[in-house]
């Protein structure tokens, strides 16, 4: 690995560390029963489809590894349906919280602080790989090495499922390549790829009868929801990050509520998901 996408990688882990995702979408002691109850209402509620795109009511007897299990809240579904499931996340913050909610809701489940570009799972160890908005961080050489790991690891016949977000070409005009990435880099995303680079790496380490649909629809509820949280705080970061009461990572995470929207009303992203076998 290059010293910079070791420092990326660095920068993506105390991101999630500071506050890992979902947390900011409960006003509930983090932890307790109500915090995850609030995190899953918010969850469902503002992206309605993520259930079907994660084909929780098919999982029953699959063993499910998730790639970002965050606070547990997808990994919950799976194993209520029946599955044998695996999370694993880059920060202990988030592995720690997502054990608290299985322990507290007597649900089973392992998790793991683990690098999806480097799994330390046999091959041919899992029937379902599942990310959902945590292929976009590494640059484009860890995107490759999730999908050659979720390959290895995948028995002949599972699939991969990825929801994520997508540029619709390679190169923007300088204006809108430096805004895109101003926002990017407030969310700890080296870039995003487009469909044409994802399939072609997806296809090249194996993956077959791949299927693609834009979802960004079903996702605008919770984009306007994090934008207008930004206009209602964001006026407050700028003076509370002088006093250095808020940290760099939380200003920029803030600043991004703002753009992400205004970077999809330039045209600039939208997300997708993508399922393809072994």
């Amino acid at each position: 690995m290059s010293e910079a996408n070791a420092q990326l990688k660095e920068r993506v882990r105390a991101f999630w560390q500071e506050h890992p995702c979902g947390t900011k979408f409960a006003d509930a002691s983090p932890g307790s029963r109500r915090f995850y109850e609030l995190v899953e209402e918010h969850r469902y509620q503002k992206e309605w489809h993520i259930p079907a795109a994660a084909d929780f009511s098919k999982a029953h007897g699959k063993k499910v590894l998730e790639i970002g299990c965050g606070l547990g809240t997808d990994g919950a579904q799976f194993a209520l349906a029946g599955a044998d499931y695996t999370g694993i996340d880059l920060t202990d913050a988030a592995v720690d919280l997502a054990r608290r909610r299985f322990d507290l809701f007597n649900l089973p489940g392992a998790f793991r602080t683990a690098d999806a570009e480097n799994l330390d799972f046999p091959d041919e160890s899992f029937d379902v790989v599942w990310a959902q908005e945590s292929v976009a961080h590494p640059p484009h050489q860890g995107k490759q090495a999730f999908l050659r790991e979720a390959y290895r690891v995948l028995r002949p016949g599972g699939r991969l499922m990825v929801e994520d977000a997508f540029r619709y070409r390679r190169p923007y005009p300088d204006e809108d390549e430096a805004f895109l990435h101003t926002f990017l880099s407030g969310w700890a995303i080296a870039d995003i790829p487009t469909n044409e680079e994802f399939v072609t790496w997806t296809e090249e380490v194996g993956f077959h009868d791949l299927e693609q649909s834009d979802i960004t629809a079903n996702i605008l509820p919770s984009m306007r929801y994090l934008y207008r949280m930004g206009l209602l705080l964001y006026p407050s970061e700028v003076p509370l990050r002088m006093l250095r009461i808020r940290s760099a990572c939380q200003h920029a995470n803030a600043r991004s509520s703002l753009l992400q929207w205004r970077a999809y009303k330039k045209g600039l992203w939208y997300v997708q998901t993508l399922i393809a076998r072994k």
